[in-house]
């Protein structure tokens, strides 16, 4: 098992990895276009960018993400196909309109007081290989997402946004972990979580 740093011909091992991980996710629907264009960017722009190898073949990886300057460009013909994709799955439309408005409020919860921090850098997608979860490997990530960041860029604290339970309860438990928690609906919530980087 090694950690490297992610590189241009990972992308399609990335992407399947996506798509195995999260079937029902905006993103996925929005097809491997989509995907492949922004884990290219996230690949060019996020400073930390890492990936596991096990026996040469990619079975995991976790981007930060990228400074809120960053921007995905996308050609029109890519535009298109995503629409295409997108009108195969009408279903989808109110799901990405739903996204939206969690987007807003995430970006309302990093301006409060308590997560307002110059020093934090954001883990923001992170995917182990179905293959091989229950082994540690997601936590062994995560580790070393927080060793590049703190070593290489001098970070001291990590923030990220979740709506699962089991990795809330992981960085509450194990990176001592702030947490907001807001309801979405009756049966949903977002988590913004930060943790100091231990050295």
């Amino acid at each position: 098992m090694i950690f490297r740093e992610a590189v241009s011909p990972d992308i399609y091992s990335i992407v399947n990895i996506h798509i195995d991980s999260f079937p029902d996710g905006i993103q996925t629907y929005m097809g491997n276009t989509y995907l492949r264009k922004k884990y290219h960017f996230l690949i060019m722009f996020s400073e930390v960018k890492l990936v596991c190898e096990i026996n040469g073949e990619v079975v995991a990886f976790c981007f930060s993400s990228p400074k809120p300057n960053f921007k995905l460009k996308l050609g029109f013909l890519s535009y298109l196909q995503i629409i295409l994709s997108l009108v195969k799955n009408t279903s989808i439309v109110s799901k990405l309109l739903f996204g939206r408005l969690q987007l807003s409020f995430a970006k309302n919860l990093v301006k409060s007081k308590q997560f307002l921090l110059e020093n934090n850098v954001e883990l923001g997608y992170i995917a182990v290989s179905q293959t091989k979860r229950s082994f540690g490997l997601g936590a062994k990530l995560i580790s070393e997402f927080e060793r590049i960041a703190s070593s290489k860029f001098s970070y001291n604290k990590i923030i990220t946004r979740t709506h699962n339970d089991r990795l809330t309860n992981f960085y509450v438990k194990n990176k001592e972990a702030l947490i907001q928690k807001e309801k979405l609906t009756n049966d949903s919530y977002t988590c913004t979580l930060l943790w100091e980087i231990k050295k």
